[in-house]
């Protein structure tokens, strides 16, 4: 992510699922440099690590909620997310895509995408998880979304498919590639 935003000292992006301040995040080198943006984070230990490190920086709003498709768009307007912001990192082990698929119907079209996919679902098959709000979360491998899932809602919503971090799909808006291929600032 850092490659795409190098030079970029201000922008703003929306961390959900955050789980850790800095092990493993690729927003924390952002809000160093000055960044505004959004972590949401429903896990009540996850949140107040995330409370104790980022007082430090008034331009991040934090918020302890559980996002879903019924409420992820009323979350970003609350924290007054642009509809145009630069970098959304969407990691929540669950309908990551259902989650997705809301944020770009109320027109939320970051720029940079980086989306955990489930890597144990190979290509060509499509899987994603349904959301039921009266489902609990289960610890097995059914999670998420394949990169097949993930890929075919992107490209039909104007990104491209930039790489595979082992389990983050990234995708970019495709009008940023005529513009500056090498580096979105």
């Amino acid at each position: 992510i850092n490659r795409f935003f190098r030079k970029k000292n201000e922008g703003f992006y929306v961390d959900v699922g955050c789980y850790h301040p800095i092990k493993g995040s690729l927003t924390y080198s952002l809000y160093k440099r000055g960044w505004k943006g959004l972590c949401v984070e429903m896990d009540p230990i996850s949140f107040s690590h995330l409370s104790f490190l980022y007082h430090q920086f008034p331009k991040v709003n934090l918020s302890k909620n559980i996002v879903t498709p019924l409420n992820v768009h009323l979350i970003l307007e609350a924290n007054n997310v642009p509809k145009n912001f630069d970098l959304l990192n969407l990691d929540i082990d669950s309908y990551d895509l259902e989650v997705m698929k809301k944020m770009l119907e109320e027109n939320f079209t970051p720029k940079v995408i980086s989306m955990e996919i489930n890597e144990k679902i190979p290509p060509p098959i499509y899987f994603s998880i349904k959301f039921d709000k009266n489902d609990k979360s289960k610890k097995d491998h059914f999670y998420g979304c394949s990169i097949t899932a993930a890929a075919d809602l992107l490209i039909k919503n104007g990104y491209i498919v930039e790489s595979l971090q082992y389990n983050n799909l990234i995708g970019l808006k495709k009008n940023l590639l005529n513009d500056n291929p090498k580096n979105i600032d």
